[in-house]
């Protein structure tokens, strides 16, 4: 490639540690494009998760990450793997941009779970005073991916959206004290796995000294056998279901008028990487299939 003259091996190997480094990096990386500098950084404050990460960018990547004792960041450095990971897996450079790869979907349920391990080392929370898995976003698309990856694995989800402005970590509002400035204004949108849904806990492998004792915790405590909502008025609901199937609370109905009724249901994505798009490709819905669409419309018919 052009003005880069990093040599790196033609195959990557397509493995559960390169799924994890991938799991990382949508947690944790970014990634500086610009004419002179192409790097993917990696932001671990946490040492035992910073040498697995190192570990894997020298197996996987092949080569020693720099890194920067002052924000903890571990730095590998080279064009073809930042365009690798940002533009042809549409993995994004940044905190707003950032996307699930779209083959994650359909990848093994092995794969899946070494990926979402990754991420909750890197960006998950589980607290140490309640049973729950939290999942802190600016972006709502990557919050969308991440519900849809925990959908195939069987696990429902809550989201929420905190208001402007928002919530900022210490050492990040310490840094905004040392610039003299004041914090960014940003809706910070979240997801919480509850109850029984807790048991993914036990298939996760987890790396993060905090969060497996936590872990540890929660599945020692008993995860509640009842999946309970809170809705937005605050009252909390039950939910029931039957198999796999959850009848979850309807917090909102809006009718669309039109002149001429149709039952029609089509739904088109905007890309291939939408999260529409990605629901078709790991059968979680049907495309194409009149029946079903029929059987929706007239569900649906008053």
């Amino acid at each position: 490639m052009t003005r880069d003259d990093h040599t790196i091996n033609p195959y990557i190997l397509f493995s559960p540690n390169l799924v994890r480094l991938l799991g990382y990096y949508t947690a944790e990386g970014y990634i500086r494009d610009e004419p002179t500098c192409y790097q993917t950084n990696f932001s671990v404050p946490q040492p035992k998760i910073r040498q697995h990460v190192q570990t894997l960018i020298q197996t996987i990547l092949g080569s020693k990450p720099y890194y920067n004792k002052d924000n903890h960041q571990l730095v590998h450095t080279g064009r073809i793997h930042a365009y690798l990971i940002a533009y042809a897996w549409k993995m994004g450079t940044n905190a707003y941009s950032k996307r699930l790869p779209g083959f994650i979907y359909s990848l093994s349920e092995e794969f899946r779970l070494d990926f979402l391990s990754a991420y909750i080392d890197g960006d998950g929370s589980i607290p140490a005073t309640d049973s729950c898995i939290l999942f802190y976003s600016v972006s709502q698309k990557l919050l969308e991916d991440v519900g849809l990856l925990l959908s195939t694995l069987g696990v429902f989800y809550r989201y929420r959206q905190d208001p402007s402005p928002g919530r900022y970590g210490p050492s990040v509002l310490a840094k905004y004290k040392e610039l003299d400035k004041i914090p960014k204004k940003q809706i910070v949108r979240r997801i919480s796995v509850r109850g029984p849904d807790l048991l993914i806990l036990e298939r996760l492998k987890l790396a993060h000294p905090t969060k497996q004792k936590n872990t540890q915790r929660i599945l020692a405590k008993g995860v509640p056998v009842d999946q309970v909502i809170r809705s937005s008025d605050g009252t909390r609901h039950t939910l029931r279901g039957i198999s796999k199937t959850v009848f979850d609370i309807i917090s909102d109905i809006q009718i669309i008028t039109r002149k001429m009724p149709s039952y029609c249901l089509e739904v088109i994505p905007e890309k291939d990487n939408d999260i529409i798009y990605n629901n078709i490709h790991t059968s979680i819905c049907i495309a194409n299939c009149d029946g079903d669409e029929d059987s929706v419309m007239l569900a649906l018919d008053p």
